[in-house]
């Protein structure tokens, strides 16, 4: 019997450099928080998720991500949509993720996940889920990112800090 790999699913993590790229987490997280109080939610979304936009930090981001894709030979992501979350105490985000299979020509191709604001952890299941440990789970804080084919689904514990809400970014993307 002979073994083939049929998918590859590679995660990409790392710390947004915001220093180096100018960007103000602060800023991010404002945005978020201004985007809830003056529109909401978006309409029908399970998740509560904060549609995001103007932002030059997220561009800035946007451009480091595409500037890394770059230099590792790899397509150019572009941005489809972002998206922003709050979780309060003891609060996590469900089980998801962003493809759409009725619907799979306007589905994204990666998802990035960046952490603006607390901790705490996102666990990422791989494609043979129904295999032990079919998963990777990593510790979140201030600044990371996670970037994963969108069609893996994805989840964040609770937030246990009863002083911070945890504040996250979701920014689909197409590759071309």
């Amino acid at each position: 019997m002979e073994r083939k790999t049929v998918v590859t699913k590679d995660i990409f993590t790392g710390n947004i450099p915001c220093k180096e790229i100018n960007v103000d987490l602060q800023n991010i997280s404002s945005l978020i928080i201004n985007n809830y109080i003056n529109n909401g939610p978006i309409e029908n979304n399970l998740y509560r998720d904060i549609k995001l936009e103007g932002s030059t930090d997220l561009d800035r981001i946007n451009k480091y991500f595409s500037d890394q894709f770059r230099l590792k030979q790899l397509a150019n992501p572009v941005p489809i949509n972002m998206l922003g979350s709050i979780n309060v105490h003891l609060e996590c985000n469900y089980k998801r993720n962003h493809y759409f299979p009725y619907h799979y020509h306007t589905s994204p191709h990666m998802t990035a996940v960046i952490v603006i604001k607390g901790e705490g952890h996102i666990i990422i299941q791989h494609p043979s889920y129904k295999a032990e440990h079919a998963y990777s789970e990593f510790i979140m804080k201030e600044g990371d990112y996670y970037l994963f084919n969108s069609d893996l689904d994805y989840f964040t514990d609770k937030n246990l800090s009863k002083e911070k809400n945890r504040q996250l970014v979701f920014i689909n993307y197409e590759l071309i």
